[in-house]
């Protein structure tokens, strides 16, 4: 992950943090971790292989 190009390292870390935002209120909006990994996994974890349509 260190060895993203600076505004992807940046923009991925606002992102985790946001994530954890979202989870670390999970009581009141129910999207524990596991929601968001299910929601967010897929796109955030893609190879170059994967396909859209195969989702």
């Amino acid at each position: 992950i260190r060895d993203l190009p600076g505004h992807y390292y940046e923009t991925l870390k606002f992102l985790v943090g946001h994530l954890k935002t979202i989870a670390d209120h999970s009581e009141k909006n129910k999207m524990e971790p596991r929601n968001l990994a299910l929601v967010f996994g897929p796109t955030l974890v893609r190879t170059s292989e994967d396909n859209m349509t195969d989702m």
